[in-house]
């Protein structure tokens, strides 16, 4: 997800169905969750190193348009409540610009 190119042709779509088949396998709800933060933790640290910048920008709005994607697939599925709480308050703050 952290490349320096915006995602394009579903690329984000492609990750969420590995995310899918990985619960059907037994990925928890708290797993899922602890690697969303994972990823929301490291787009902050990149904003606060490195603040704005075309880079930052493209890594964040794909790492934003993989969890829109995710959240509503699990949503869909009926599955990771505490994950899709996560997203939506990670995208809440990313919207108001708050990396913290």
């Amino acid at each position: 997800m952290f490349k320096d190119a915006a995602y394009m042709d579903n690329e984000d779509g492609r990750l969420c169905y590995a995310i899918e088949a990985l619960i059907d396998k037994g990925l928890t709800d708290e797993e899922l969750h602890s690697w969303v933060m994972e990823i929301s933790s490291s787009v902050n640290k990149r904003y606060k190193d490195n603040g704005y910048s075309l880079s930052f920008y493209r890594e964040q709005m794909n790492v934003k348009q993989f969890m829109q994607t995710c959240y509503f697939r699990l949503k869909w599925k009926g599955s990771g409540s505490k994950s899709r709480d996560l997203v939506d308050s990670v995208l809440q703050k990313w919207h108001r610009h708050e990396f913290n």
